[in-house]
């Protein structure tokens, strides 16, 4: 652009935002629509009279303004949010593929509405068997993003995949599926053809996938416990290891792996992988929050127990779950110093207890439905012979340190006896 064109530009915007309460109704979108990248800092100015018109919209309107906010980047809470009341009530007169234009642009800025999921949960059910494959992945990966459960839209999309499922691209296939096991959730009806639908698209699109995407979708479904056997031969086979490990994928695969050989090892009966998979690292925690909580927690079980008798961060026995604090239980429910405890001391009727910290991120947004990573780490800790105590952080953190104290006792009582401690 000359800058005599620039100086221009610059002028009428500056015209523009002296009379932006003048500009009339109609002329909103269009503006919007038109904001270049060197003026979006106008874009806050226009909130108010979007809100005063954004009733008045067509569906052409709307998507324009959302993808000139995709285009500038810049999130503008107000606007999406009107925008979301419009598709409340106007969805059933969009076009499907300016519907996959609104939920990619509410993506793009994980923004999260709750008119929109309402919407959807009416118009995907409603409009099943007439969308094309993109519509419900483009739905599946948000819903997944923003970690909204949603049986209706879920169900809906399991029905479309086993009607359509050859029309899907790979990357369709994959955003289509490993929502059900990252929300841990599977259809109600219909589930046996489901899971014969997955199975069969996997297995085609094998080889269009990255190394990650792959392990990831096999691994989703260990989360809720349906492992096809035969896709995990081809994972777990000495071709496909070997690539990963040579990949710059490699560590990111290897951590979907490495979760998805313990569901094997813990789910599976009788079956032998043909190879095992180890990352070279351990990757410790680093949510500082966390870490934080968990040194709170470490102090309070102290003054329970007395010292020496908690573990903070292990691993739990020999596998690859880090436990937020963990004690050992002998029968009669005193717990064993963390110093003398060692294998050759442990007994069967001993209990090793797990205290796992539960927090918003394991837990769906919109309900208190488990994410289904936390749901295998639950299960298989159970089948390893661990009892598992949860404490949300939401209970805990608010109370203060007695109050903590007694809430921890209360959670023990059915492991320890507190009778025979003498601190």
């Amino acid at each position: 652009m000359e800058d005599g064109d620039q100086e221009l530009v610059d002028c009428i915007w500056a015209y523009i935002n002296q009379q932006v309460t003048d500009i009339s109704e109609d002329d909103i979108p269009i503006v919007l629509s038109s904001l270049p990248p060197t003026h979006k800092f106008l874009l806050p100015l226009f909130g108010k009279p979007f809100h005063k018109t954004w009733w008045k919209l067509n569906s052409t309107e709307i998507v324009m303004c959302l993808d000139n906010l995709v285009k500038l980047n810049t999130l503008q809470v107000s606007i999406m949010r009107d925008i979301g009341s419009w598709l409340f009530l106007n969805i059933h007169e969009v076009k499907e593929q300016e519907v996959s234009q609104c939920i990619r642009a509410f993506h793009h800025f994980n923004f999260y509405d709750g008119n929109l999921m309402s919407a959807l949960e009416r118009y995907i059910p409603a409009k099943n068997k007439q969308l094309h494959a993109e519509l419900p992945a483009v739905v599946a990966e948000y819903c997944r993003s923003r970690r909204y459960f949603s049986p209706a839209i879920l169900d809906a999309i399991a029905v479309h995949f086993c009607a359509k499922g050859e029309n899907y691209q790979s990357s369709e296939v994959f955003l289509a599926l490993r929502v059900f096991g990252q929300l841990n959730y599977l259809p109600q009806d219909g589930l046996p053809r489901f899971l014969l639908q997955a199975e069969k698209m996997i297995e085609k699109h094998f080889d269009n996938l990255d190394f990650g995407q792959m392990c990831e979708l096999v691994c989703s479904f260990a989360f809720v416990e349906k492992i096809s056997l035969s896709i995990v031969q081809k994972v777990f086979s000495y071709t496909f290891l070997s690539r990963i490990k040579s990949s710059p994928q490699g560590h990111k695969a290897g951590m979907w792996l490495e979760m998805l050989q313990t569901a094997v090892r813990l789910d599976v009966k009788g079956f032998r992988l043909p190879y095992l998979f180890k990352l070279h690292t351990k990757q410790m925690l680093k949510d500082t929050r966390l870490y934080i909580l968990q040194n709170q927690l470490k102090g309070c079980l102290e003054e329970l127990l007395g010292t020496g008798m908690v573990k903070i961060r292990p691993f739990a026995d020999r596998s690859i779950y880090i436990l937020d604090a963990e004690i050992i239980v002998t029968a009669k429910g005193v717990p064993i110093p963390v110093s003398s405890e060692d294998e050759h001391l442990f007994r069967s009727e001993d209990k090793r207890v797990a205290i796992l910290i539960t927090t918003a991120d394991d837990v769906c947004l919109n309900t208190n439905h488990m994410l289904g990573k936390f749901s295998m780490r639950q299960r298989h800790l159970k089948k390893m012979g661990y009892t598992v105590i949860e404490v949300p952080d939401k209970e805990f953190l608010p109370l203060n340190r007695l109050k903590q104290n007694r809430y921890l006792k209360k959670k023990l009582e059915a492991v320890i006896d507190f009778m025979k401690l003498s601190i």
